[in-house]
């Protein structure tokens, strides 16, 4: 018999799986498998497939004594029903485990009390949430009244100094006039800022300043400057607005202040 091709060895194989094979099939597919390892590689699979099938479906497999085009067309579909017999078992078991996970993740999350985390985040049952309502702490930003001061260090930026002390970037700017005169490039380590307790503005006081313009100015009600604890301004001894009595130099908090926005431009080097 001459040399033989791959499909023509794998239908050798699958014949050879009943005893179906002539002496000079069997020579010629020895021939052809000696050198190509991929169809010794299906011979092997085929005698495992066979014992599984043995196995499975516990029968007694008595090929004829004569090679049949049929009988080899039924090992085929044998063997085809039993790859599926074994893919639909295997997916159904994956189908079990993932149904038992889900259910044992939804009984732990159910059971979970509620957790908050600094920066707003909530968890919950439902997921991973938006938190409004921030937790009340010794060092939250709305319990504080006062103006720190905070040393630039080396790469800090205005929007990095702003998150750690959850502020807006311009309340940065707003709050340190005399440092950076709206020119936030001049930013540099060693410098001293103002952090103001809430966003707004940073407000020195002038001879002939009149609260309501300073107000109008920044955009809010001079109310909202004079009830700020932080000024310390007494209605009893504040006199009218149109000519309080503050000291000229006095620093006052602008809560909710604004600035207009000054172009911004680098200088050239």
């Amino acid at each position: 018999m001459s040399e033989i091709s791959h499909q023509n060895a794998k239908k050798l194989i699958q014949a050879s799986m009943g005893g179906l094979l002539s002496g000079a099939e069997k020579e010629a597919l020895a021939r052809h498998l000696e050198p190509c390892a991929a169809c010794r590689l299906y011979a092997s699979q085929m005698a495992a497939l066979e014992v599984d099938l043995r196995r499975s479906f516990h029968t007694r497999w008595d090929p004829p004594q004569q090679p049949s085009n049929n009988v080899i067309v039924f090992s085929h579909q044998k063997v085809r029903a039993h790859i599926l017999y074994r893919n639909i078992l295997s997916l159904a078991g994956s189908a079990v485990i993932g149904i038992l996970l889900f259910a044992a993740i939804l009984f732990a999350v159910s059971i979970l009390p509620r957790q908050s985390i600094p920066g707003g985040i909530r968890i919950t049952p439902a997921g991973i949430q938006q938190d409004t309502h921030q937790p009340t702490t010794s060092v939250e930003k709305n319990t504080r009244t006062q103006v720190i001061t905070y040393t630039v260090q080396t790469g800090d930026t205005i929007l990095g100094i702003a998150q750690k002390f959850d502020l807006a970037p311009e309340t940065i700017l707003w709050g340190n006039p005399d440092t950076f005169v709206d020119q936030p490039y001049v930013l540099q380590p060693g410098i001293v800022l103002n952090i103001l307790p809430v966003d707004g503005a940073y407000h020195r006081w002038k001879a002939g300043d009149h609260l309501n313009d300073v107000a109008r100015s920044y955009g809010v009600s001079p109310q909202a400057i004079v009830d700020w604890a932080g000024n310390y301004l007494d209605l009893q001894t504040l006199g009218d607005y149109s000519n309080p009595r503050i000291e000229t130099g006095t620093m006052l908090v602008i809560p909710g202040g604004k600035r207009p926005f000054i172009s911004i431009t680098p200088p050239e080097y």
